[in-house]
C-alpha cells in the first residue's frame, strides 16, 4: 500500500511533460512518468529491454500489477523481437523489487525546479523520428524548443581536432543547409560539433545538441555558454539521462544512436578510422539514414574513415547541399525544394 502511494505521489503533478499528442490530452496518465522513469533507472535493463515490456502493455504502470502470462511472454525468447530482448530471471526480480521511488520522487522535482521538460516515449515528439529505430529512448529531458523535434534534421558530425578544411566546410554547409529549412543536430563536442553548432547560433539559427550527460552537467565545460544559447534561444538540448548525471564513456555511443535516429541524412565532416564520428555514421546506416562524407585527400589521417566509408560503398562523397538533399529519403517533413537541376532548365 505505501509502495502505491509513493508511485501516485511521485507523479501527481507532471505539467512539465511534453505528449503532443492530438488524441489525448493526458497521454501519459497519473503513475506511468513514475513508471518510466522507474524502469529506465534498472541497471542492465536498457531501453530495448524496456521497449519490448512496454509493447506489450496497455499503459506503463499496469507491469506492477501484470500477471504471470505477461511475464512468461516478455521473457520468452522465442516471442520477444530479438532473443536478447527477452527478459532474464534477475531482471524480472530487479522490476518487481524496485523499491526507489524517493530516487523518482527527487528527479521529477528536479526536473521541474531547473526548467527542463520531460518527452515520454508515446509523445509524437519522440515517434516523429525516433519511433523508427529499433532502440528508441524510453524518455528524453529536454530544454529550449521542442518544436524542433518535428523538424527534418541533418546531422553533422566529425573529429575534436579539425583541419582548417573542415572547419572552413562545416561553416559553410551547416549555414547552407539551415537556411534551406534543415535544423542541425549534433553532440555538442570540441571540434566539428561545436563548430556546426556555433555557425548556426551566429547566424540565429536553430541547432539540437544531444548531450551524453544530464542537462546541467555541461560536458565539455567550455561550451556551457553556447549550450545556455542553445536552450535559451530557440534551439534544443536533449538528453537521455536524468539531471545530476555526469559525462561518461558509455554515454557517448548511446548518445549517437539518438544524434543519427533524429536526423534524415549525417554528413560525416572529417573523422579518423575509429572515434565516436564513425560510431554515429555506421549508426545511422543502420537505421537506414543517408549517410555522406566531406571529400579528403588520401593523405591526411584525418580523414581516413571519410575514405573509408566511401571505399566500402556505405556514403556517398559530399559535393553540394543540393545534391546530399536529392539523395535524401522522401518524408512529409522535409523543406519544399527545387530540382537541382532547375536552374539548368532555365538556362
Amino acid at each position: 500500500m505505501q509502495e502505491s502511494k509513493n508511485k501516485q505521489k511521485a507523479a501527481s503533478s507532471v505539467p512539465f511533460v511534453h505528449t503532443h499528442s492530438k488524441s489525448s490530452p493526458s497521454l501519459v496518465k497519473k503513475g506511468d512518468l513514475a513508471t518510466l522513469l522507474a524502469l529506465q533507472s534498472i541497471k542492465g535493463l536498457g531501453s530495448r529491454k524496456v521497449g519490448w515490456l512496454l509493447s506489450q502493455l496497455e499503459s506503463p504502470r499496469d507491469i506492477w500489477s501484470a500477471p504471470d502470462a505477461y511475464w512468461a511472454k516478455v521473457s520468452d525468447p522465442e516471442q520477444a523481437p530479438h532473443w536478447q530482448t527477452a527478459i532474464r530471471e534477475t531482471e524480472y526480480q530487479a522490476i518487481r523489487s524496485f523499491a526507489n521511488w524517493s530516487w523518482v520522487h527527487q528527479t521529477l522535482r528536479h526536473t521541474r525546479e531547473m526548467g527542463f521538460v520531460i518527452i515520454p516515449y508515446q509523445s509524437s515528439l519522440l515517434q516523429t523520428h525516433l519511433g523508427q529505430i529499433t532502440d528508441p529512448p524510453i524518455i528524453l529531458w529536454a530544454k529550449g524548443n521542442t518544436g524542433l523535434l518535428l523538424k527534418p534534421m541533418i546531422a553533422v558530425v566529425g573529429t575534436r581536432r579539425p583541419s582548417a578544411y573542415a572547419q572552413l566546410h562545416t561553416r559553410r554547409i551547416t549555414r547552407d543547409l539551415a537556411r534551406k529549412g534543415f535544423v542541425i543536430v549534433s553532440g555538442l563536442a570540441r571540434g566539428i560539433d561545436g563548430l556546426a553548432h556555433s555557425e548556426c547560433l551566429r547566424h540565429q539559427l536553430p541547432t539540437v545538441a544531444v548531450m551524453g550527460s544530464g542537462l546541467d552537467r555541461i560536458y565539455p565545460n567550455e561550451h556551457k555558454n553556447m549550450a545556455e544559447i542553445i536552450g535559451s534561444k530557440g534551439g534544443l538540448l536533449l538528453s537521455e539521462y536524468p539531471p545530476g548525471t555526469p559525462p561518461s564513456s558509455h554515454h557517448f555511443p548511446q548518445r549517437n544512436r539518438i544524434i543519427s535516429g533524429l536526423s534524415h541524412g549525417i554528413i560525416v565532416m572529417e573523422s579518423g578510422l575509429m572515434g565516436g564520428s564513425m560510431h554515429t555514421a555506421n549508426t545511422g546506416l543502420n537505421q537506414g539514414r543517408e549517410v555522406a562524407v566531406l571529400p579528403h585527400s588520401l593523405d591526411n589521417p584525418r580523414g581516413a574513415g571519410n575514405i573509408s566509408l566511401v571505399v566500402d560503398g556505405a556514403a556517398g562523397l559530399f559535393t553540394t547541399v543540393e545534391a546530399f538533399i536529392e539523395r535524401l529519403p522522401p518524408s512529409g517533413l522535409l523543406p519544399e525544394l527545387p530540382s537541382i537541376y532547375q536552374e539548368d532548365e532555365r538556362l
